[in-house]
């Protein structure tokens, strides 16, 4: 099997476009998986039919753990290059600025359509709801946009284990069945779900070349063709309790074999599919194809900033659709709108150097 021109030893501080890609299909499915659960009515989504729609299950089974195996593979020189310091304020700037900023934002909103729907004094409002307010935000702040959360712990986990532990496997096994024994409080259990899926980006990047000398003895398309047959044949299986969603992750207080083979199930699931994808596409198209201005491309450079921003939007999605009932062609309808509008206000956010570090964690 040769070695993917696409992944090759390019210079780390130059963006990959074949990466940029996978990424901009990726926060495609992200935005169609929330255009089929919140903008097809609110008896669709009050009584989760969702769950049960078969594009749904595709969409959900491997889309994060691309983007997570990804996150780990670019992590990678991100350790190479920086030190400590350097590392946790360009973990803080580009994760936790944006998270309290756009919770802080829409704290605000909150309070803007409080007082003109219900013609609210602000001081009886402050005096009776500013604490209750104050706690939801907090709340508010370390539920929502879940990813850039687990991408920060798992950078964390990944650098201390690194830098005092040198990468040792031991370390990242532990840490792996730790967490079955940790509670899955406030959105832990996705953060868990997505350890896995990092680490494996990670340790890719960093032993590529002992990886591209085993696979050059492989046929790649029959590789291909296996590791296709197995996620279609492992995706008969998945149901309700497939989802981290509604499963969660900790053994405490439930069967442990039983929860066990759900997560394990979950992950090798979400990692055939995000293989599989990540080498179609590699089959598909030659790496000269990949521009930063394709379409799908600049998509996959602006994809973090499209999950945050698209996140809000849905919410007012939601809102505008609440008389509808399941119908695809509007699902594509409103992913292309929120794609388009998400876009077009990552755009303008990055014209201002204030906002650009607020909301989009640029420095």
């Amino acid at each position: 099997m040769e070695e993917p021109k696409t992944l090759n030893k390019k210079a780390p501080n130059k963006r990959n476009n074949f990466l940029d890609f996978i990424k901009g299909i990726a926060i495609i499915l992200v935005v169609l998986g929330h255009s089929i659960q919140y903008g097809n009515g609110a008896y669709y989504f009050r009584n989760s039919l969702f769950y049960e729609n078969v594009l749904f299950k595709v969409i959900y089974s491997f889309h994060m753990p691309v983007f997570m195996m990804i996150s780990g593979y670019l992590f990678y020189y991100t350790m190479q290059n920086h030190s400590n310091k350097e590392v946790l304020l360009s973990r803080i700037t580009r994760f936790l600025i944006p998270i309290f900023s756009w919770n802080g934002l829409f704290l605000i909103f909150h309070f803007a359509t409080h007082f003109i729907h219900h013609n609210i004094i602000l001081h009886d409002f402050i005096g009776v709801n500013l604490k209750t307010e104050m706690s939801n935000y907090f709340r508010s702040s370390f539920q929502t946009i879940w990813f850039l959360w687990a991408i920060l712990w798992c950078s964390l986990i990944v650098m201390i284990s690194n830098r005092l532990f040198k990468d040792s496997i031991i370390i990242y096994i532990l840490v792996f069945l730790l967490t079955f024994i940790i509670p899955d409080s406030f959105n832990i259990s996705l953060y868990k779900y997505m350890y896995p899926f990092f680490i494996i980006g990670y340790f890719y990047c960093k032993n590529k070349e002992a990886v591209y000398k085993i696979l050059q003895k492989i046929n790649s398309i029959y590789l291909l063709l296996v590791g296709c047959l197995i996620y279609l044949f492992l995706m008969q299986f998945y149901n309700n309790s497939s989802y981290i969603y509604t499963s969660g992750y900790t053994i405490i207080g439930r069967n442990a074999l039983t929860q066990i083979a759900i997560d394990i199930y979950r992950l090798i699931v979400g990692l055939f599919g995000g293989i599989s994808l990540i080498v179609i596409v590699n089959k598909l198209f030659k790496f000269e194809t990949f521009s930063k201005e394709d379409i799908i491309t600049k998509l996959g450079i602006n994809s973090l900033g499209i999950y945050i921003v698209s996140c809000y939007l849905f919410i007012f999605v939601q809102k505008l659709t609440t008389n509808l009932s399941i119908n695809y062609i509007v699902s594509l309808f409103e992913t292309i709108v929120v794609l388009i509008v998400s876009y077009l206000i990552i755009y303008f956010l990055k014209k201002n150097r204030i906002a650009n570090i607020l909301l989009l964690g640029k420095r």
